[in-house]
């Protein structure tokens, strides 16, 4: 799975933004065009980057022209400037907005901000960047999905169904015997079973009917007895129909295709996938019922190696397009949040100070930290009630 979640690039985190030209360079540029609305828009812009509270009207006409003669031509401090600064700073009656303006003057980077920092760079550049990481995992599970048709091999129509579990139902009979995905159910009642559709037809026909089931997993053999319960069924003419069953999907024979037809399985299977997963996303209750957090990652991932090379590549495509889906939820720490800040850059026509990112930087992490809680706490549920 691609690690763009885990590399950032310089200008990209909250403390690296800044609202324009530097605060000495500004002072500078007021000095030969004195204009006291710019100063206090000034004011204001270095109290939104410092998070600081500053109100322009308290500061004096002392303090304003002291900063206005304090830089040079290059937006330094030239050492009149600074011991004035000072001396005003450590010896004069000041206002508290003063005293802090003073304060940020004296300490501001004399740098002028770096183009090639992310935060630098036009909103579209920034925009695509953002969007680089989560067409990764798109195009990674795109490809996997469409590499493993043409090496593994996909299950298909008229794959044959095996005698191998590939899923085990929370509660059934299966599960409650001890039942594992990847387990081989060799035998019924001593009746050698070589098919899924052997093993799915008797099963069905032993409603209440006490059944012994050989099992082999890895090199052991051994016996376990289930119930079949019953269940009601629609078959191929529509009718209902009452078969048993024990809680398990037999596992299919993977087959290879060519080229074409594997890119072309790949992209409907890619295409599938995401319109469930938004499906999921947009149902309360489908999310409590399907979406997982690592504990049910985790699980997954066992039980496909189980199954061999194919389901864990599968396996791995689906955890790759399903962050692609959730990298775009408009929450600020994840991908989409940040090209939501964009879009909020772009309608208001200026960049937004480090106080505002942080703040929605802050809102994104308590949301992702309630996500991670809700998805673990329903994944312990599930461990509870089996």
């Amino acid at each position: 799975i691609p690690f763009g979640g885990f590399v950032r690039i310089a200008g990209m985190e909250p403390e690296d933004v800044a609202s324009g030209v530097p605060v000495l360079h500004k002072l500078a540029e007021l000095r030969d065009k004195p204009d006291p609305q710019a100063f206090d828009k000034l004011v204001a812009q270095i109290a939104r980057d410092s998070m600081t509270k500053i109100v322009p009207a308290e500061v004096g006409s002392q303090v304003r022209e002291a900063l206005l003669r304090a830089p040079d031509g290059e937006g330094r401090l030239t050492t009149e400037g600074l011991l004035e600064l000072r001396h005003l700073r450590d010896g004069g009656t000041l206002t508290e907005a003063e005293a802090k303006l003073l304060d940020l003057v004296l300490n501001a980077d004399a740098r002028k901000a770096d183009p090639e920092l992310f935060i630098s760079k036009p909103l579209g550049q920034r925009a695509l960047v953002i969007l680089a990481g989560p067409i990764a995992s798109l195009l990674f599970g795109y490809l996997v999905f469409c590499l493993v048709g043409m090496t593994v091999g996909l299950p298909s129509p008229d794959s044959r169904v095996t005698n191998q579990v590939a899923e085990v139902m929370p509660g059934g009979e299966a599960h409650r015997v001890g039942i594992r995905v990847g387990d081989w159910i060799t035998a019924i009642d001593g009746r050698s079973v070589r098919t899924g559709r052997e093993l799915t037809d008797t099963i069905h026909k032993r409603i209440g009917v006490p059944t012994v089931l050989t099992v082999r997993r890895g090199g052991q053999t051994f016996q376990v007895r289930v119930v079949p319960r019953p269940r009601t069924f629609t078959d191929e003419k529509g009718k209902k129909v009452r078969w048993g069953v024990i809680g398990i999907a037999a596992n299919v024979e993977l087959r290879r295709v060519g080229v074409i037809e594997s890119i072309k399985v790949g992209t409907a299977i890619t295409y599938s996938f995401i319109v469930h997963l938004l499906d999921v996303l947009t149902d309360h209750k489908k999310v409590r019922e399907s979406v997982g957090g690592p504990i049910a990652m985790g699980k997954m991932a066992i039980e496909a190696q189980r199954l061999g090379p194919g389901p864990m590549l599968l396996l791995g495509a689906q955890f790759s397009l399903s962050l692609f889906v959730l990298n775009l939820l408009p929450i600020p720490v994840l991908d989409g949040g940040q090209l939501l800040l964009i879009g909020v850059e772009f309608l208001r026509r200026r960049k937004l100070s480090p106080r505002e990112v942080y703040g929605a930087y802050a809102v994104g992490v308590g949301l992702l930290a309630l996500m991670i809680l809700a998805v673990t706490y329903n994944d312990i549920l599930r461990l509870i009630k089996g």
